[in-house]
């Protein structure tokens, strides 16, 4: 179209791009030229001189997608990888895709901050209990979970984990230490938490390999838990 308006002795029209991608003006001018200079130099130096590509935003102001708006999308969806992977999953039809898989979203925003300046919680109810989870990304860049049924932790989250559920009696670090280097694991991170006294308690392992299902079988006989399961988690 360009080759025939200069053919024509028309001023070239204004190239405008309809999405939001950063620089995007100043990228198809580059791609416009390259195919432009293949077919005439010419040509591609009157595009140069005489077109527009202007960096342009469209519908809406769209800040860069963050882990917190990953991490989001993915538990609205069900997929982890849905904001960076799939082009018809995104910050605003992952709302309608949740209603319709029957999930209610809520958000609320405050102005003075907490423990944390932001975070994303997670409640599921069924009919026959609510357990929540709530995670943030500290400075180091690193997400962490910060709280499980109710319970305050600080747990790095790691590719390989372990996760337990015990009333809060003594030896229970022991046989967790125990049975992870009995296995061959070794423990990068270990965290507990608890209600109150003598009541519910979780602990998390971040360990630096998947543990074996012999590990797992072994921390079950013990009868001290409640829970045993293994975690993974696609983390840098």
């Amino acid at each position: 179209a360009l080759q025939r308006r200069r053919a024509a002795g028309v001023a070239p029209f204004t190239v405008l791009t309809c999405d939001n991608l950063p620089e995007n003006g100043r990228l198809v001018r580059d791609l416009v030229l390259d195919f432009a200079r293949r077919l005439d130099p010419d040509l591609a130096d009157w595009i140069a001189t005489e077109g527009k590509f202007p960096c342009t935003m469209v519908d809406r102001i769209t800040p860069a997608t963050t882990m917190a708006d990953i991490a989001r999308v993915g538990q609205l969806t069900g997929n982890v990888d849905a904001a960076a992977a799939n082009p018809d999953v995104n910050m605003v039809s992952a709302p309608i895709i949740a209603k319709d898989r029957g999930i209610d979203i809520s958000t609320t925003t405050q102005d003075k901050t907490g423990a944390f300046d932001a975070y994303i919680k997670l409640t599921v109810v069924t009919d026959e209990r609510e357990r929540s989870i709530a995670g943030t990304v500290f400075s180091d860049g690193k997400p962490r979970f910060i709280q499980i049924k109710g319970i305050t932790i600080d747990a790095e989250v790691g590719a390989h984990m372990v996760y337990t559920t015990n009333e809060d009696v003594p030896g229970i670090i022991g046989a967790l230490g125990n049975t992870m280097g009995a296995h061959g694991v070794n423990i990068a991170n270990f965290t507990l938490g608890r209600s109150v006294k003598g009541q519910d308690a979780i602990a998390l392992l971040y360990v630096d390999e998947a543990v074996p299902d012999q590990a797992i079988r072994a921390l079950k006989e013990t009868g001290l838990f409640t829970q045993v399961r293994p975690l993974q988690f696609e983390v840098e």
